[in-house]
């Protein structure tokens, strides 16, 4: 089960960009319901699915997980207690924990050590690439 309770979040509060993005959210998930969350842009489907994860600290209210009250529990102990699938699947991750495949350079060129060898009794270089020729 999944509860939030009155939950507020203000982001640079007292500040000239101060933005209320939750004003007492509440509502209740039993086990085996199934949520869609919509809305238009600013609305809060991100802030309020962020809260639950823990991905920054709630102003007020409460967020319980199988009754277990995880508000002030950090992102990485609510991790026992859910998952996240991103949109986007290589957001949500750390750079220094892995390499991106999409920013891997390619492998770099190795010499040619084929045009080396010799050629075999069929004059061509075997294992060389389709277009090598030996040197004369």
């Amino acid at each position: 089960m999944l509860e939030l309770k009155n939950v507020t979040k203000t982001f640079f509060a007292g500040t000239a960009n101060e933005k209320k993005a939750l004003r007492g959210v509440s509502f209740t998930l039993e086990d085996g319901d199934f949520c869609t969350v919509i809305g238009s842009n600013g609305a809060g489907k991100s802030t309020t699915l962020n809260a639950i994860a823990g991905a920054f600290p709630i102003d007020s209210g409460s967020i319980l997980i199988d009754g277990v009250d995880v508000s002030r529990m950090p992102e990485y102990k609510r991790a026992a207690f859910i998952g996240r699938v991103f949109q986007d699947p290589m957001h949500g991750r750390r750079h220094d924990d892995f390499r991106k495949p999409c920013h891997r350079r390619p492998p770099r060129p190795q010499p040619d050590a084929a045009l080396e060898r010799p050629c075999g009794q069929d004059g061509i270089l075997h294992g060389a690439r389709q277009d090598a020729r030996p040197r004369p």
